[in-house]
């Protein structure tokens, strides 16, 4: 019997491009530099996260506020170990300082003091909240399938998972530049409460816009789902890409999808290496981008 591990990374872009998957999660070509928005993103979720740490440790609202926003200067910065070392204990996502994020606003970047600001905003505009913290920034699987061939270890990151007064569930962040419908056709979200064995996922929106007011870009949507999607997602959904990566594996050959060169944040990284001819695609790649590491499903 063959284990295949999965996460919701792996799933939607295999779903998406098989050739995009395995240029990015397993030949692990990727661009040096990330854009704004990701390391604004970053930034806030390391900031909640050590905030949420702080409170599962037992310390007061507001010294957990200040230990997060502490945490958050040291990434922005940089952790001098991590930049000398690759990286230090704590930190096992190299804290290497944040080049992307200016100090103040500009015209299409978001800058790191309203990165703060926005989080104290979001501290006290939800200051009521009775959430217990039960984990914070943590990993769990579980096998969601098994058959003769094959066992499927699913594999979740949670950002928090609290115990509200609606049960035990996992609150994930969302951070954005514009408001956004939030769909439950979401492999993550159906993953996480399948690990969890809950029945609905708490969606905590926090946008960067300047021009709205506190209860406009703070939102919370709660996604519920039936017994019979979850079940669908394991013991059909998921099994059927499974088999499809083990025989994308065994042929070695991951074909393109060309729906998906275009998305609604862009271009795909690959587009220009799937432009070139077959013989120069390697040396391109190589010109281009970088090895990453390894992806930690």
């Amino acid at each position: 019997m063959k284990t295949i591990s999965f996460d919701a990374t792996i799933l939607t872009s295999l779903q998406g491009c098989p050739r995009y998957m395995k240029n990015r999660y397993i030949d692990l070509n990727v661009k040096e530099d990330k854009s704004n928005s990701l390391e604004s993103g970053q930034l806030a979720h390391v900031i909640l996260e050590y905030t949420n740490k702080s409170l599962i440790a037992g310390l007061s609202r507001i010294d957990a506020i200040e230990k997060g926003y502490e945490a958050g200067n040291l990434m922005l910065k940089g952790c001098a170990v991590c930049i000398s070392n690759n990286p230090c204990e704590l930190h096992k996502n190299d804290w290497k300082g944040l080049k992307n994020i200016p100090l103040e606003n500009t015209k299409s970047d978001i800058g790191s003091k309203w990165i703060f600001d926005t989080i104290a905003q979001y501290h006290d505009y939800y200051r009521a909240d009775d959430f217990v913290h039960l984990a914070a920034e943590e990993t769990r699987g579980k096998i969601i399938y098994r058959d003769d061939d094959i066992q499927i270890l699913w594999k979740a990151k949670f950002d928090d998972i609290i115990d509200s007064p609606e049960g035990i569930m996992s609150r994930d962040y969302k951070t954005m530049k514009q408001r956004r419908d939030t769909l439950s056709l979401n492999n993550q979200f159906m993953g996480q409460c399948i690990t969890l064995g809950a029945r609905q996922v708490l969606i905590d929106k926090i946008g960067f816009q300047t021009s709205l007011k506190p209860h406009e870009k703070f939102t919370r949507v709660r996604l519920p789902y039936s017994i019979d999607r979850l079940l669908e997602f394991a013991q059909e959904i998921v099994p059927f890409y499974a088999r499809m990566l083990l025989a994308y594996t065994e042929a070695d050959h991951f074909p393109p999808n060309f729906t998906h060169c275009e998305t609604k944040y862009g271009f795909c990284d690959y587009v220009h290496i799937c432009e070139l001819d077959r013989n120069l695609r390697e040396e391109a790649m190589k010109i281009n981008f970088v090895k990453g590491k390894v992806w930690d499903i």
